[in-house]
């Protein structure tokens, strides 16, 4: 007798677990992260602007800094959210 139902479905494997798997964790809030995450995201996305100014030879004040900054780690927050959307398994 054959078992068709949910149970035999194929289940994905398991990913590796990594350092940033809270990025896709999306049950966990911000302000429950430990401090120290926080800190390095914060810290990616001010990298990532300094080397984007520094590319394009633009000086500009912290302000405009962390603006940028913020907007970068919302285009990853809107990509993180994309790829985890279609990493689901129908």
């Amino acid at each position: 007798m054959s078992n068709s139902g949910i149970g035999s479905l194929r289940q994905p494997r398991p990913m590796k677990p990594s350092g940033l798997d809270y990025l896709y964790d999306h049950s966990i809030l911000v302000g429950e992260l430990p401090q120290a995450k926080v800190r390095g995201m914060e810290q990616m996305c001010l990298q990532w602007a300094n080397d984007c100014l520094t590319m394009r030879r633009l000086m500009i004040d912290d302000e405009s800094r962390r603006t940028l900054a913020r907007a970068i780690g919302a285009g990853v927050q809107r990509a993180s959210l994309t790829l985890a959307k279609l990493s689901v398994v129908r």
